[in-house]
Parts: structure tokens; sequence; C-alpha cells
């Protein structure tokens, strides 16, 4: 759903060359509806997951300007992610070296996403 003030994505990037990912993209009313209970659940069980610290939502590269690991991230600052704006963006990057392995690697960073966004 790609509305001008809500977005809901869940999709797959693949950067020729560099990763693929997948993420779960929350704006408007759907980060309003889901980012609180998202957000406790990376608290007990980070994993893998990326959360975006950047501004800019539109920005996709994995540098630390713009996602850093989950696991990284205090309490306090969960909270202050929760608050900063308009919306949430979690990713799972899979390295291009897992090819082989890269259609199970897909549906369990799928899996993952929607195990979090379960009401």
């Amino acid at each position: 759903m790609f509305e001008k003030d809500n977005i809901f994505a869940l999709r797959t990037m693949f950067w020729w060359g560099n990763f693929i990912s997948v993420t779960l993209h929350l704006s408007g009313k759907y980060k309003e509806a889901l980012a609180k209970n998202i957000l406790d659940r990376l608290q007990n069980n980070p994993g893998d997951i990326f959360i975006c610290i950047n501004e800019n939502e539109w920005q996709h590269h994995f540098e630390p300007d713009n996602y850093i690991v989950a696991a990284s991230i205090t309490n306090y600052k969960y909270g202050k992610i929760n608050e900063h704006g308009r919306f949430l963006k979690l990713s799972i990057k899979l390295d291009l070296q897992q090819w082989n392995e890269m259609p199970a690697l897909l549906i369990n960073a799928y899996q993952k996403m929607a195990t979090l966004i379960k009401t």
C-alpha cells in the first residue's frame, strides 16, 4: 500500500552485486497502528534485523547513518525511534555469498517480518 501519507510495504530489494534485503516500511496510519507492538517484539528478539535511523525513508543502503543493528539499541533509543518521525523501516540484509540458500533465507526473512506485524 503506497498512499501519499500512508505506507505499508513488505518488499524484497536486490542491489546488484551488493546484497538482497527484505524491508518492512510503515508510515502514517500503519505506523501508528503497528509500531509500538513491533518495537516491543523487536526489543525482546532483535535477531538479525536492522532498523532505520535516517530521517529520509527513501534511503536503502546499510551504512551506519541509515541502518543500525536492532540488537545494539537501548530501551531509551527504542522509545526515541518510535517518536522520531513519520515512518518505521526494518530490514534484513542477505549476503549474496549465500546465493544457493537464498530461497530459504528469503522465506525465513519474510516469516520474521510477519511475526513482528502479527496482531
